[in-house]
C-alpha cells in the first residue's frame, strides 16, 4: 500500500533513495480510492486484496513492507505514525537499514 505523500515528500530524499536504490525493488499497490478501482479489472482487485491481506495484514492504509525476495516473507512491516514526513524519512532509513542486515 502506498501513500502519494510519501512518494512526492519522502522517497526522493536522499538519505531513502539511496537506501533503495542500494539494493531494493520497490513495488506499489494503490487501491485506495475510487478511481484506482475503475482503472482496475474485478480479477485485479481481488489479486490486489489478497496480496495486501497476506503482505500486509491490515486495511489501515497506508502500510509498507519488506519482503525477501527469495522466501517472499515479510522482513519489516511499516504504518505512518501521524502526518510528519521528517519522521516518516528516519522511519524508512531505519527499517530499510534494519531489513538489509536481517538474514
Amino acid at each position: 500500500m502506498n501513500c502519494r505523500v510519501v512518494e512526492e515528500q519522502v522517497f526522493p530524499r536522499s538519505a531513502v533513495a539511496d537506501l533503495l536504490e542500494e539494493g531494493y525493488v520497490e513495488g506499489r499497490l494503490h487501491i485506495e480510492n475510487q478511481r484506482d478501482r475503475e482503472q482496475t479489472s474485478e480479477a485485479e482487485f481481488q489479486r490486489f486484496l489478497k496480496l495486501r491481506d497476506e503482505h500486509v495484514g491490515t486495511q489501515a492504509i497506508p502500510a509498507y513492507v519488506v519482503l525477501d525476495p527469495k522466501s517472499g516473507e515479510a522482513k519489516a512491516f511499516y504504518q505512518l505514525p501521524g502526518a510528519d514526513p521528517d519522521v516518516w524519512e528516519a522511519d524508512f532509513v531505519r527499517i530499510l537499514e534494519a531489513a538489509r542486515k536481517t538474514p
